[in-house]
């Protein structure tokens, strides 16, 4: 079933579409028709919140889409694997499938909903969101830039990966951020995170995609919507669209 809705957030106006596709909780805020769409692999319902941010740091306007009611392990893990952070991950690898669905049913209803089709749609996420953001880039043509904030980067096998496959043509920018303190842990895996974002960021640079790292302050739980709003605003500076 699909709603609509609308909301005023000062001076940005936009509508709302709800629905449902593949037990996904799917959630379109329409601010400007024309803007570039922003998706976001969302850990909550954190629409209102991230626009919010985003108005703060006068980030331009976007149209946001967000995918909730995920499976946070199986659904965002590549492929699959065995526990490597706590005892009760549960990593299946279903991503692909995820970008399948993505791609063939969650982004043309998008579009549908839009009177003109945006130039330009990017894809952000945290966490285990940001690992799957970052591998949508390596396997889907949608996508100009993706913001990888707290990404799992870390999870076994993606930096060979990434290293050992080639982004999209379509890829424009690549930002990536961290907590200071996220590597400052006992887990040899988790210790590896900003290792990887700064060697995926060089390689990114050195094939002539604009990619940043940027360290900030605090652990993986310190103002994860502020800094996914950080993201967003360098994402649509870098690829130079008019939002």
């Amino acid at each position: 079933m699909e709603k609509q809705d609308s909301c005023l957030q000062t001076d940005w106006t936009f509508t709302i579409y709800r629905t449902t596709i593949d037990q996904k909780s799917i959630q379109l805020d329409v601010l400007k028709e024309s803007a570039p769409l922003v998706i976001a692999i969302a850990f909550e319902k954190m629409d209102q919140a991230l626009i919010e941010a985003c108005q703060k740091i006068e980030c331009r306007k976007f149209n946001l889409l967000s995918i909730t009611n995920l499976q946070w392990d199986e659904e965002l893990s590549p492929w699959a694997h065995d526990p490597v952070v706590m005892i009760n991950d549960h990593f299946t690898g279903q991503a692909p499938e995820l970008l399948k669905t993505m791609d063939e049913k969650i982004i043309p209803w998008t579009l549908s909903k839009l009177k003109e089709k945006p130039k330009t749609i990017l894809i952000s996420g945290y966490s285990m969101g940001g690992l799957f953001a970052l591998y949508s880039l390596y396997n889907s043509n949608c996508f100009e830039g993706c913001a990888c904030v707290s990404g799992s980067v870390w999870y076994p096998d993606f930096e060979n990966y990434a290293l050992s496959h080639q982004l999209a043509s379509s890829v424009k920018a690549v930002y990536f951020s961290l907590g200071n303190k996220e590597a400052k842990v006992s887990n040899p895996f988790l210790q590896t995170t900003g290792q990887v974002m700064e060697k995926l960021c060089d390689h990114y640079q050195n094939s002539n995609v604009d990619s940043v790292f940027e360290l900030n302050p605090g652990n993986h739980f310190t103002n994860p919507i502020q800094r996914l709003a950080k993201g967003i605003k360098w994402l649509l500076i870098h690829t130079q669209e008019d939002a």
